[in-house]
């Protein structure tokens, strides 16, 4: 089973600030002088990009990772409808691969209609991208016209290329973010707190939004991964103060409540998703990339799979594709004693304080001695449903003898394939930007 990881500094996190500590939160906890020292992001050529799909395995359990030529990968994206490009948000690497992909992909597809979404940027700044599309605002003004510095933190110089990308492919820009006047309200009051104009803003198909969250593979995702995000927030004591009858499970503190983090959390992916649904459905044939953090993009259950479930056809889940940017072996794991139903494994602790070590592993793509990604140090899949073929049940007895039925509830919400009993991370690993390193790599 999977771990997910909440990537942070060791032992010097227990001192941070809020925007160091959120900063940490997006995965390398670089310095604003690391960024401003990194080299230039300039168009890098495809061969230095190391490419791979995430084969998930179903019957046997034994998923892999292929090596898929750059020009092979810019190819396959450019044949979905949508591309999620998975970010840390601090890491200059990664906004470097999100533009040249953005470059590629234009250069793929010249004539095609094409977005760029930017969950760094709240839906009620859409005036101000219009503005830089056009022309119209310069860089640092775009920054302050979006009051980045006060509702994103993370250094928008390290994001300039991507911006400068969207704007070299003619691309249309897209807020894909819900405004931070609404995410306070659901952190104190959870999806009630909102009002009606707000809830039919963010969630115009109420029904799929629902049903999305009733699949075992979806409650599956949410032990394994969004319960350890949650439990590393609280000890960070960077959640929104709350009332005391709101806080559980955080040593007294009072912040908010886990049913209203993961409200913000799915309430995030489900506006992100309906920004681009709504964009997609006015250009038919259209192409939208969404430029967002890796937690939005893994294991069938983000805003990447809730746009999937919006998409006619019978091919949703093909129609999407989700890349992994210079993803560590830590992000690909999680709770392994996860799932809602089973509750989640409280955080290491050495000396009484939580053990940041153990939590944030390797900040670097794993390799052997070789030099080639070593993709036995990742976990490419979550197992969400037992397979008659194999046993008939996993973790829950309630689940007992279901594996069709949870199977089928999971492909229906556009979460997995269908006959798939399995969320693969991502359904391809990009490695480069800036860190180099061989083609190839190995499969596990």
């Amino acid at each position: 089973m999977l771990r997910f990881v909440l990537l942070v500094t060791a032992a010097t996190s227990l001192e941070l600030g809020r925007r160091d500590a959120l900063r940490c939160l997006a995965a390398s906890c670089a310095t604003p002088a690391a960024v401003a020292g990194a080299a230039p992001i300039d168009a890098a050529p495809l061969n230095a990009w190391e490419s791979y799909a995430v084969l998930g395995d179903s019957a046997s359990f034994n998923p892999s990772a292929r090596a898929v030529a750059p020009r092979t990968l810019v190819a396959q994206l450019a044949r979905r409808r949508a591309v999620f490009l998975g970010e840390h948000h601090d890491a200059v690497a990664d906004h470097a691969l999100q533009a040249q992909l953005v470059a590629a992909l234009r250069a793929a597809e010249p004539s095609r209609p094409l977005a760029v979404g930017f969950e760094a940027v709240q839906q009620r700044f859409q005036p101000a991208l219009d503005a830089y599309g056009a022309g119209k605002l310069s860089e640092r003004r775009l920054a302050a016209a979006t009051e980045w510095e006060q509702r994103w933190s993370w250094p928008f110089e390290a994001y300039a290329p991507v911006f400068r990308a969207a704007k070299a492919a003619k691309a249309d820009l897209l807020a894909l973010n819900v405004d931070g006047e609404d995410a306070a309200k659901v952190s104190a009051a959870g999806l009630a707190g909102l009002d009606r104009a707000a809830r039919g803003r963010y969630l115009p198909d109420p029904q799929g939004f629902a049903a999305f969250a009733k699949t075992v593979a979806f409650k599956s995702y949410v032990g394994y991964a969004i319960r350890p995000s949650y439990a590393l927030h609280v000890e960070l004591g960077i959640l929104p103060a709350t009332t005391t009858s709101e806080c559980v499970g955080n040593d007294a503190s009072c912040t908010t409540s886990f049913k209203n983090f993961l409200a913000n959390r799915v309430l995030w992916d489900e506006a992100m998703a309906s920004v681009m649904e709504t964009w997609l459905a006015s250009k038919p044939g259209g192409l939208a990339v969404g430029v967002v953090g890796a937690d939005h993009v893994k294991f069938g259950c983000g805003a990447a799979n809730r746009l999937a479930r919006r998409l006619p056809g019978a091919a949703r889940v093909d129609d999407v594709a989700t890349v992994l940017l210079n993803p560590r072996p830590s992000d690909t794991r999680g709770d392994e004693t996860g799932g809602v139903e089973r509750g989640g494994a409280p955080l290491p602790r050495r000396g009484g304080r939580v053990d940041y070590d153990s939590l944030a592993g390797s900040r670097d793509v794993a390799r052997g001695g070789d030099g080639l990604v070593n993709f036995a140090e990742y976990t490419l899949q979550l197992r969400f449903a037992p397979v008659p073929a194999v046993d008939d049940w996993v973790g829950n007895e309630v689940d007992r003898g279901k594996g069709p039925e949870l199977i089928a509830d999971a492909a229906a919400a556009a979460q997995a394939r269908p006959g798939s009993a399995v969320l693969p991370v991502a359904d391809y690993l990009v490695v480069g930007g800036g860190g180099g390193g061989r083609a190839g790599g190995r499969t596990s």
